[in-house]
């Protein structure tokens, strides 16, 4: 998924970026995104308005989304909307 590009990628109602914090490893960033939180960026910037997307905080092994949970909510466009069991959602605001 870290190398997707637009070229095959449609615009999305609804993003489930659940893996985030357990897969990404700084030596392979040379073939895809520099950090996760760019990947993130990346799948904002298909998406419209509106967009929800699902974040899923309690992962194992991996530091999981709470790493991340910062660095979303100052420096993209997405909006926390609230929670369900360990499901953080966020909707993507005006830019």
């Amino acid at each position: 998924v870290f190398t997707l590009n637009k070229n095959f990628l449609p615009k999305f109602d609804v993003v489930n970026l659940f893996h985030i914090g357990e897969y990404y490893y700084p030596g392979t960033k040379y073939y895809h995104f520099s950090s996760e939180l760019s990947f993130i960026q990346h799948m904002i910037d298909f998406s419209d308005v509106g967009t929800k997307f699902l974040f899923y905080k309690r992962l194992t092994p991996g530091p999981g989304f709470e790493n991340h949970r910062q660095d979303i909510e100052s420096r993209t466009s997405l909006v926390f909307e609230g929670s369900h069991k360990s499901i953080m959602i966020y909707k993507k605001g005006d830019e």
